[in-house]
Formats: structure tokens, sequence, C-alpha cells
């Protein structure tokens, strides 16, 4: 198709901008854009700018503007000093000219862009344009500059009514935000900066115009102003420490400012501003400053807001009030944890309940998660704190401890598990949120650990033993949760073993196949598997309270069996790690007790059931936190009793452990896909005395090794991201040196025709062989 001709006069030019808003079909809409860019491109392309700008119809005035900006982008060191002037003389004309005639914001803020744009290119030319603009909008046209610098700025802001003052205010948000996004250090730009720096004290003055118009229509104006005010306060961040040309004008508008929050229309503005100093550049602020905040959060204002939050309403306005109090805590986590007086600790008790506002964890309550970061950092402050200075007593220390458990109280209560219709009806985000801040309050527990020790064994052991006659299952789960979460943290000391009995000897675990010790002659019953399977399933079904369907119980106790079982197996060392005494005498094997080896049987046979009913009815990738937990099991498993494993009866069960772990390393899952590539680097490389074992793991390779080197050259090949390719390749270097058979299954896999890609030909699939293997 042709290009359309570039027109050859402004009507034309006109009809053309014009149509850009009418509907028509794409390629007419394209081809009109064309045309009009090739215009502004053109040499005629600042005839028809001008020409555009003295247009009434805003569409055309905004293309005029927006011509000259591309224009002084690409053309500005073509022209000549007197143009550059003349050009700045027109367009604060346009400018002045548009807000008589009733312009729209759109043609006013595009001019305003137009005017940084010259300024950026032409600094010199307008070092005081502030105060240069604002004797223009008093005397109602385009002076030249010298004229203007007798006059005062006062007088002038005095002056100006609200559209010329909306006016400024615009020009100045536009002249700061532009002139941040160039390189403050490089020489092209120095100039810019210095003269911007000149332009202080109008500007300070301009905006402390804009916040006090108390007026019912200059609202709109102190909107503006708070976010131009925000603006500016980046910037100065920018500026090194020494030059505080524009920190103490700025510093005496945050008061102002601040008095602007109780105004409805300027709440969320405002709050915007104090949220975002306080997160980003908390030393902004005096002790002044600090004080009317404080002074704030003890208004009936404040106590209102904060009543509506806590009683669950997650309104924009009120959770952002609620993220103002939380960076207020982290920008004086120090004051407040040391503060002994009142006003401090109701600080704090606000903070700490915010954790416990109504409604369901990120699916409703929209705070916890943040709440939980500031708890996190004071908890840390609070150990650097204790730890770090030699000071023998603390008089606020036991207010500051006492907040800490009011905070876990908090969590333990809102992590308990929802009620399947809930849960059901949660999106697939606010979903993902409920775990990740699950994870969040596991990363918390351990950092308390630090200052509470084994108390915290005691507090949620007591809980789940308070929970299980009434069959509370959200609480028990709960309680179970954080004990699993600390699990690292307790050691080989016993300092926990009493407590911990309480849970082992409770009728949670009371289980037949615990009871075997009791009584060894039951290991000999030949119904004893049976039994253990059927008194599991019995207990999972008869559960009448359990808030969730029969599926989701199961695989609530089966997650947290499998978590507390790999979490015990951590410190189990593998045989390969065992100390090595050179001095001792050699024994000769011990005889493997039958009857201890059948329990082992049993026991990782039920396991292996519970994850077999889970793999038929789920993928892998549905539950990652499950699947990573049963692999982690099995590879602790295997490394530590092979023999148990590989008599794991039926043989069924444990041909699906191994697809199973395969059908992982295949998921997208990057944390349970971790735990698999360790499991197959385990399996490959696995050695064992018992000349029998070792005959069984090499017997399963042969069969799994075409599998397992399909999966990871997939995965190699373009299946997997650039960060899980250390994790793959382990296993497939540990297979090579392992197996004499690996470069044939290599070849096999590479040439599969469901190789993930395309480009890489069969020369270089057999290169990559020759070179891995050789």
């Amino acid at each position: 198709m042709e290009p359309q001709p570039l027109p050859s006069n402004l009507d034309e030019a006109e009809s053309l901008i014009l149509a850009l808003y009418r509907p028509a079909p794409p390629e007419v809409i394209s081809r009109t854009q064309d045309a009009l860019q090739r215009l502004q491109r053109s040499q005629l392309g600042w005839q028809f700018a001008h020409g555009m700008l003295e247009r009434p119809d805003d569409q055309v005035k905004f293309f005029g503007a927006l011509t000259i900006i591309i224009k002084l982008n690409t053309e500005s060191s073509a022209l000549a000093e007197d143009d550059a002037r003349q050009l700045l003389q027109s367009l604060i004309g346009w400018l002045v000219r548009s807000l008589a005639d009733g312009s729209g914001a759109l043609v006013i803020r595009k001019l305003a862009s137009a005017l940084v744009t010259f300024f950026i290119h032409f600094p010199r030319l307008w070092p005081g344009c502030v105060h240069h603009l604002l004797y223009c909008f008093d005397a109602g046209r385009a002076v030249p500059r010298d004229e203007a610098k007798n006059a005062p700025t006062s007088a002038l802001l005095a002056n100006l009514d609200e559209t010329r003052l909306m006016a400024a205010i615009w020009f100045i948000t536009v002249f700061v935000e532009e002139i941040a996004k160039t390189e403050m250090k490089s020489q092209k730009y120095l100039a810019v900066h210095e003269s911007l720096a000149q332009n202080s004290e109008d500007v300070t003055a301009l905006l402390a115009c804009g916040l006090s118009n108390t007026s019912p229509s200059g609202i709109r104006i102190r909107e503006e102003t708070i976010k131009c005010l925000q603006s500016w306060i980046l910037y100065e961040q920018r500026l090194p420490s020494s030059d505080d040309t524009l920190t103490k004008p700025l510093r005496n508008l945050i008061i102002p400012a601040l008095e602007c929050i109780q105004t409805e229309e300027l709440t969320e503005t405002t709050m915007e501003l104090f949220i975002d100093i306080l997160q980003n550049y908390s030393g902004f602020l005096r002790d002044e400053h600090y004080e009317a905040l404080f002074a704030l959060f003890e208004s009936d204002w404040s106590r209102d807001r904060y009543m509506q939050l806590s009683s669950g309403d997650f309104d924009f306005a009120f959770t952002q009030y609620g993220i103002l109090m939380i960076a207020f805590g982290d920008a004086k986590v120090q004051t407040l944890m040391e503060g002994v007086d009142e006003r401090s600790q109701r600080m704090l008790q606000r903070l700490c309940g915010l954790l416990n506002c109504s409604g369901i964890l990120v699916g409703e309550d929209k705070i916890f998660v943040s709440a939980l970061e500031f708890w996190a950092t004071f908890v840390e402050t609070l150990t650097d704190t204790v730890y770090m200075e030699e000071v023998t007593a603390y008089r606020w220390l036991p207010f500051a401890m006492s907040q800490v458990m009011d905070a876990i109280s908090h969590c333990y209560g809102k992590i308990q598990l929802v009620g399947h219709s809930t849960w059901s009806e949660m999106d697939s985000n606010d979903r993902a949120g409920w775990i990740e801040a699950r994870k969040d309050v596991a990363d918390f527990l351990l950092a308390v650990w630090t200052l509470k020790g084994k108390s915290l064994v005691t507090i949620f052991v007591d809980l789940l033993l308070q929970a299980l006659p009434a069959r509370e299952w959200a609480r028990i789960e709960a309680s179970l949760f954080c004990l699993g979460a600390i699990s690292d943290c307790i050691g080989d000391s016993g300092d926990c073993d009493q407590d911990l009995h309480k849970v082992f000897s409770s009728e949670l675990f009371q289980l037949h196949c615990l009871r075997l010790k009791e009584h060894p002659h039951l290991a000999n019953e030949v119904d004893m598997k049976s039994w253990i399977e059927t008194r599991l399933r019995a207990d999972i079904l008869s559960q009448k309270h359990a808030p969730t369907s029969v599926n989701e119980a199961a695989l609530i106790i089966a997650e947290r069996v499998l978590r507390g079982v790999a979490s015990m197996a951590r410190g189990m060392q593998s045989l390969s790690e065992a100390p090595i005494d050179l001095d001792a005498v050699e024994k000769a094997p011990q005889i493997s007790n039958e009857r201890l080896l059948g329990i082992q049987n049993h026991i990782v046979t039920m396991v292996s059931q519970i994850h077999q009913a889970f793999g038929q009815s789920e993928e892998p990738d549905n539950d990652p936190d499950l699947t990573q937990s049963g692999i982690d099991f099995l590879n602790r498993i295997m490394s530590r009793y092979p023999e148990a494993l590989l008599q794991l009866q039926p043989t069924s069960d444990l041909e699906f452990f191994f697809m199973f772990a395969l059908r992982v390393l295949d998921g997208k899952e990057p944390l349970p896909k971790g735990s698999a590539c360790d499991f197959w680097s385990a399996f490959v490389s696995i050695k064992s005395d018992d000349a029998s074992v070792q005959a069984g793991f090499s017997n399963a390779l042969e069969h799994l090794g075409p599998l397992l080197t399909r999966s990871l050259v997939q995965n190699i090949g373009g299946n997997a991201s650039r960060s899980e390719l250390d994790k793959l390749s382990d296993p497939l270097k540990k297979l090579v040196v392992q197996h004499p058979r690996a470069k044939q299954w290599l070849e096999a896999a590479l040439l599969d025709p469901s190789f993930p890609s395309t480009k890489v030909t069969a020369g270089d699939k057999l290169t990559f062989v020759k070179k891995i293997t050789k």
C-alpha cells in the first residue's frame, strides 16, 4: 500500500490529526499515523507546529506541542541562539494564551513539558525559569526575561488565580521529574542541574502557596502540590549530602503537607507522600516532624481508622493507613522498642494488633504480611540490642518481649487452616499468598528463637495438647506447623526432650506401630501391616469435625507426618559421612534383625501408600510443599536404610516412588525439582557393603537409567530455566561416571524426536556426548 502523502497545508494537517480520534480501520489509522510522524520529522515540522499551536482545537494544539518536543530532542543542536530565544518566547506565549482561552489540561501539561524540554537543551538561556514564567502569567503575555528580574516572587504568587497557579504547579512537577531522569554527574547535564538549583527558592515558595490554598475549589491544587512536593523530595534525596540548597526549604513544607491528611479528598495523596518518605528517606524528617506524626496517630481521626481496619474493613484508604503506621514503626523502631512512655507503648500495641485484624489471611486481610515484616525487623533490632550492648538490665525489655509474644499469638491464630468452602472460593493468587505468608511466619519464629529459645517449644506443645482432646484440627495443624518451623533450632542437648515427649506420647501418635517397642511379639503377627493401614484410614475418615474434606484432611496429616519425619531425619548423617575410627577392631557384621526390618517396611509402606494416593489424584506441581517433603524423606531413607527401601512390598510401591521422582524432575516447581535432583544424584552414586543390596540398585538403574537420562537431557535441552542447570547437571555427571551405558542412553535421549530444541543439529548433539563422556 502506498504511503499517504504529507499534508501540504495546515487544514490538511488538522484533518489528519482529527481523523486519528475517529473510528477507522486499523490500516487507515496506521497510514495516518505514519504520515503525521513523517511530517514531524520533516523540515516543515517547525512551521506546522507553530501553526497548529495557533489553532483553537485542543487535539491539534496537543499535536503541535508534541511536535515541538520531538524537534527539540532531535534538532536542538541546529538551532541558533536567537532562534532558541524566539522559540522560548513563543512557547510561553502559547501557554499564557491557552490558559486564557480555556484550553484543556492535556494541552497545558504538554506545553509545560515542551518548556521543560527547552530548559534541558538550553539551560543557560532560561536560568530563572520559574520566576520568569510566574511574571509572564502575571503580565498575561510573554515578556523578555530581563523585565522580570526585579519583581518579588511573593507579589507574583499573590496575584495568581487558581487556573494559573495550577499550571505553575504542573510546570515545576514536570520540571523536576524530567530533569531527574538525566544523569546528575554527566558533564552534558551539569548546567541543567545547576540551573535547577537556582530556582529552589521560587519552587518552594510556589509549593507553599499551593499548600496554603484552603478554598473549597483549591482541593485539586493542594492535591497536585502534594504530588509535586513528593517529586522534589525524591530529587533532593539524590543530591550529595553536602548540598543542602533544597533540604531546609523542603523540610519547612512537611508540617503544612501533613495538615492536609485529615481532609478526606487529600488523605490518600498525603499518606502516599509520607509512606514514601518514611520507607525510602526517613532521615529527611526531623524530630518535630516525627512528633507531629506521633500526635496524628494519637488523634480521634487515627483511632477511627485503626478500629475500621482492625474490624476487617480493608478498603484501600484504611489499608493505606495501616501501611503508614508500619512505615512509621520501621523508621522509629529503635525509639519505639526502647520507649517506656505510654505513647510509644500504645503505638507498639497497635502495630501488634495489625497482625490480628479480622479476615482471612491474604484473601481478605491485606495488612498482615506488611505488619509481619515490621515485627521481623523489630525482633532483629531487639536481638542486636540485647546481645551486642553490654547492659545488664533494660527497663523497656519486658514490655518489648511481651509484644513479641503477642505477635506470635496473633500469627498462630492467623495461619490456622480455613474451611474447605472458603479455600475453594479463594483465587489462585490468594492461595499462593496464603502459603507464602505461612512461610513468612515460619521465618519469624526462627528469628524469635534467638530470644526465647526452648520456651517456644513449650508454648506450641501446650497449644497442641490443649487442642487435641476437642479435635480442633486447625489448631492442631497450626501447632505442628510452628513446631516444624523451629525444628532445626532444637539441638541434641535434650533441653526440649521433656516437651517433645508430651507430643510423641500423646494420643496423636498413639498408632499401634509405635507400641511395638512395648510389645515386640506383636511384630510377628501376620496381619500387622493391614491393621496399621486400617487404623490410619479409620483415623482420617472418623474426623467429623475436620474443617476440610476427607481428602484434604488426609493431605494435611500426611504432609505433617512427612515434614516431621524429614525434620527428625536431618539429624541423621548418611553412612558415607560417618566418622571412621582407624584404631577400632573390625567387628563381624551383625545379623540383621528381621523383626525390626519388618517394622521398617511397614512404616515405609504406610507412607508410600498415602503418597501414592496423592500422586494418583494430583500432579506433583499441584502441591510443591508436600512433594518436596516426600522426595526429601525418600532420599533420607534411601541414604540411611537402602535395604529397607529395596524390600518394600509390593514392588509396585517402589516403582511408584521412582516414577514419581521422575515426574517431579519433569515438573516446573523449582524447589521440588531441586530435591528430585538431589535424590537422583544419591540414587546413581549409592554404594552398599551388602552385595545383594548393591545388586538391587544396579538392576534398578538398568531399568531407570534411560528414563532418567531422557528427563535430564530434556531439561538441559530447553525445558528447565538457566538457574536450574547446575542442579540438573549433578546427577548427569554422576550417571556418566558411574554407568558404562550412559553414553548409549545419552545418544538415544538427544536424538529422541521429543527433544525440546529444534536448533541443535544431530552433529552438535553427538559432539556434546563425546565431550561429556571422555
